[in-house]
Parts: C-alpha cells; sequence; structure tokens
C-alpha cells in the first residue's frame, strides 16, 4: 500500500493537469491505509516532507543550440540556494544572442514551475514550464524569474535567473600553463630584486642584509650565471636601469653610478639625481631635486627643464618603446608612480626625444610600481576562422592609494591613451598574487608540437591551468590545413615576470612565466 500513495503522488507531480484538491485526497487516503497497516507492520511508514523544504532547483542548463553558440548546454550554472540565484559565473561572448533560449530546470516537488519575462517587445509573461515541449525565454532585457509552488499551493519561491553576456570581446586571451622558478639569485632568500635587460643580456640584481649578487643570462629561460659582488657604495636596487650594454644605478644618497660589466663594478658619474625614470635611445632620463623643485634631467648629455603637473618623481612603470605610423620619432611610454607630494598617479607619459606629454583619457587606477609591457590580443574572423594579432599594452599590479596591491589587468588598444578592464580570461591567475615594483619582459619562445604540451625544467615548475569556460573552446581544433608543408614549430610570445613585493612589503622569490591561449595553438596553415 505503501507503493501505491508514492505512485499517485508521483503521477500527479509528472502530468499537471491533476488539481491541487485531488492531490490531497490521495496522500490523506494513502496515508490512512498505511496507518492500518502499520498496526501488524510497524516498520512500513511514509514522510510527507514539508511543502517548503521542496521548492527547490536542483539543476538548471541551457538546451543546445549551435546557431547561438557551440556547446552551449554544457555551459555550467552555479544555483545559490540560500539567495535564491541561478547564474553563469562564465560569461558567454559578447555579442551571444540571449533573446531566445531554451532551457532545462530540474526542481523539487511543486505543484508549479513557471517562468516570467519580458518579450523582445517589452511585454511581460508568465508561461508554465513543461520539460516535454521546449520553450523559449528571452534574457536579454533582464533576469528571468523563476517561481515554484509548493504541493500545498501555498508556499513560492522565486529564483532570479541571469545569463551573463561579456561586455568586451575576450579575443580568446586566457592565462595558460603557468611556470614558476626561484628568482635566480647566489643569496638565500633575498629580501630586494630588480631585473633589466641590456642590449644582448638579462641582468638580475639582488641583496640582503648588506649583500649583494647578479645574475645574467641570454633569455630569461636559459642558463643563469650568478655571483656575489662587493660595492664601495649602498645602492637604491629600485633604481636600476639598462642603457644599450651598460647599467646604471643610484645610491641612498642619490649619486648616479654606471657599470660596463653587467654590475659587478661601478663607477661614480659625479651626478646626482633624485631618481631613473628610464632609458630612451643612447640617453638616460630622469629627476632631480634640491628638496623643493624637481626637474627632468637627462645623461650623458645634461638638460634640465621643470616637471609638469602630475609627473612621476618616483615609482613608475618600466619603459615602453614603440614607433607607429603616425610619428616620425620612437616613443618611449611609462604609466603610474608618484607625483612630488607622494600622491598616486594613473597617468601615462609618452617622451618623443624632446619633451614629455600625458596621454590620459581613461585611466587604471593610481598606483605606483606598475608593470607595463607590450603584448597581442588575437581576433578570429567569422567567416573563414582566421587568427590575426593586434598589438596593445598591458598593465597590473602595483600598490593602490590603499595600500593594497591592483589585482586588475587593464589593456590599451591606442598606445596609452585610453585603458579598459581587461576581460575576465585575462585577468591573472590565482596562484599568481598581485606585486608592485616587479618587471615583466616579452620574449619569443620556440614551441614545438612536443614542447607545446610540456614545458617543465629542472629550474621550473609548472602550474595549472584556470578552469577554462565550457563554452570556449579553441577556434584552431576545427580548421582543415591548407599548407603544403606542416608547420614543426613557431614562436610565441611569452611573459616572464620578475620579483615585485606583495601586500606586507616581502620580496616575492619567483619568476612567472606564462602566454595567452591562442598564441600557443600551433599556427593555421
Amino acid at each position: 500500500m505503501q507503493k501505491i500513495a508514492e505512485i499517485i503522488v508521483t503521477l500527479h507531480f509528472d502530468n499537471k493537469k491533476f488539481m491541487l484538491r485531488k492531490v490531497a485526497i490521495f496522500i490523506i487516503s494513502g496515508i490512512a491505509m498505511v496507518g492500518m497497516m502499520s498496526c501488524n507492520h510497524a516498520s512500513n511508514t511514509i514522510t510527507i516532507p514539508e511543502a517548503s523544504s521542496e521548492v527547490l532547483v536542483t539543476s538548471f542548463s541551457l538546451k543546445a543550440n549551435d546557431s547561438i553558440l557551440s556547446s552551449l548546454d554544457s555551459v555550467y550554472f552555479s544555483i545559490d540556494l540560500n539567495n535564491a540565484r541561478i547564474f553563469n559565473a562564465d560569461s558567454l561572448p559578447k555579442g551571444t544572442n540571449i533573446s531566445r533560449m531554451g532551457v532545462n530546470i530540474s526542481v523539487g516537488y511543486v505543484s508549479k514551475t513557471q517562468l516570467l519575462y519580458k518579450t523582445i517587445y517589452n511585454n511581460d509573461t508568465v508561461i508554465e514550464y513543461d520539460e516535454e515541449n521546449t520553450q523559449y525565454v528571452n534574457f536579454a532585457d533582464g533576469p528571468v524569474t523563476l517561481r515554484l509552488t509548493a504541493v500545498n499551493g501555498i508556499d513560492k519561491r522565486d529564483y532570479s535567473i541571469q545569463v551573463n553576456v561579456h561586455t568586451l570581446v575576450s579575443d580568446s586571451l586566457m592565462w595558460m600553463p603557468g611556470a614558476r622558478r626561484d628568482l635566480p639569485t647566489s643569496l638565500e632568500t633575498p629580501t630586494a630584486q630588480k631585473t633589466v635587460k641590456t642590449t644582448s643580456k638579462f641582468v638580475c640584481m639582488t641583496s640582503k642584509d648588506g649583500k649583494f649578487a647578479v645574475a645574467t643570462a641570454e633569455t630569461p629561460s636559459g642558463e643563469w650565471s650568478m655571483q656575489d659582488v662587493e660595492l664601495s657604495f649602498n645602492p637604491d636596487l629600485d633604481e636600476l636601469t639598462a642603457l644599450d650594454e651598460k647599467l646604471y644605478i643610484l645610491s641612498d644618497a642619490g649619486d648616479l653610478y654606471e657599470s660596463s660589466d653587467y654590475g659587478v663594478t661601478w663607477t661614480d658619474c659625479l651626478t646626482v639625481w633624485h631618481h631613473i625614470l628610464g632609458a630612451y635611445e643612447d640617453t638616460l632620463l630622469g629627476v632631480s631635486t634640491d628638496g623643493t623643485i624637481y626637474n627632468n634631467v637627462t645623461y650623458p648629455e645634461t638638460t634640465t627643464t621643470p616637471i609638469a603637473n602630475r609627473f612621476p618623481v618616483k615609482g613608475n612603470s618600466q619603459f615602453v618603446i614603440y614607433t607607429s605610423e603616425w610619428t616620425t620619432q620612437a616613443q618611449a611610454i611609462m604609466i603610474g608612480g608618484r607625483d612630488a607630494s607622494g600622491k598616486k598617479l594613473y597617468d601615462t607619459w609618452a617622451y618623443d626625444g624632446k619633451s614629455w606629454a600625458n596621454l590620459t583619457k581613461t585611466h587604471p587606477a593610481a598606483a605606483d610600481g606598475m608593470i607595463l609591457l607590450p603584448y597581442f590580443t588575437c581576433k578570429t574572423s567569422s567567416t573563414n576562422w582566421k587568427v590575426t594579432k593586434e598589438s596593445v599594452l598591458l598593465c597590473m599590479g602595483g600598490q593602490m592609494s590603499n595600500g593594497k596591491n591592483n589585482e586588475t589587468v587593464y589593456v590599451s588598444r591606442d598606445l596609452g591613451f585610453n585603458w579598459h578592464q581587461a576581460d575576465s580570461l585575462m585577468q591573472l591567475p590565482d596562484f599568481i598574487a598581485p606585486v608592485n615594483m616587479a618587471q615583466a619582459f616579452v620574449e619569443d619562445v620556440e614551441y614545438t608540437l612536443a614542447s607545446a604540451k610540456s614545458r617543465s625544467t629542472n629550474e621550473w615548475t609548472p602550474y595549472p591551468t584556470r578552469m577554462t569556460p565550457r563554452w570556449w573552446v579553441n577556434p584552431l581544433t576545427t580548421i582543415n590545413s591548407r599548407a603544403v608543408a606542416a608547420i614543426t614549430s613557431w614562436d610565441v610570445p611569452t611573459i616572464y615576470m620578475f620579483g615585485g613585493y606583495d601586500n606586507d612589503g616581502n620580496l616575492v622569490n619567483s619568476v612567472w612565466s606564462s602566454a595567452i591561449t591562442t598564441l600557443m595553438f600551433k599556427p593555421i596553415q
């Protein structure tokens, strides 16, 4: 008899044509019969759950529709029962049409499952969900309400269903298999470092408790030569700068020193500066001060001009040197830093060999010690699926005005005039903590079909990738090759990020290596 009662109840829930009053009769009858049986069989009991506890959503997904998006039915939706929210944390690509989408919904034992939304004509609509027949819902005009009514016909709960779509083109960007190694140094657990690039070598200088070391390599992923060095002055490692094959640095008193052997020995330039901004062609650019007035200065040719308003006197990013079809001279740009009053800056400045100009229109958060580097985004043609690279600038890290390190990656597609937050797929993975005063470089690394699968060595430890959105697929995998000769190797622009300081001011003893997804794939032929 217990089985009969259960079957009656189940039939009601699968068939919406039964009236709620009839359900109550069936349930009562079933309970009465079970009660009579329980006199002889005390173990045969039925528990009817409280109606309110059954107004639950157990699963939600979108129906497959390749005309909207490949693998649409595998997009993962989170169900927040506490706050009655259903949403996809990984947003769909920009431009996805969500005005007519089929849904799959599984719920507890309820008497009604309704969807409330606005049609494309802005009319309020209520439909009864029917799992046997596809019903199309408009998610383009805001969240859709899923209303569940319990079997008692009284208890109800509304769930908000949000289908998120990227507001920016993701460009198929994602940080992929990362690798980490310790900073190259002969010192154990260094407390300060800076890495620069000369014409032919990378130089990493580190210090701890008054001891110093330098390490050199032709490429960040290559073999590093390391040695201890003895200095006759106390250097400020944050000021280390490369100009051609020479290195420059300031002492803690502001004296400018020069090295021609990659930091092993140093010569006093008999010049006192407040800060080294960077190097442009054959000139070192900096800031000097008499304690009240700050000036832009150069070396070895000496020029002095007053600094402009909002110009950084400390903490600016590395220089990025670029040329364009609109300029006859190479441009050096930097971002962020602190002004003479100590205020954090967000400004982008450019130098053309004669003067500085503030390029800022839209900007990232104000910070000093930001990373600035040239990179690429990738655009995929919707007609031939060919992927093309677009040059951009990336900005990340730095210490903000609240004393915390910036966690956001910004991108500029117009050489630093305008910045916006990069797509979520381009943000740093969780295993790379935000830092300030780090240095980053982009070097081409030759990939082969074998090396693309694994790039770990004795020095480099691989790290897991960020989980890709379920809708994301490599567009290159579906393309038929048209090449006469197979591509066996290709260059991947790889980012190497050295050191930096965490939110507590401690040096991060790491070099991180990573690249952007599409650039790591074997090119289309």
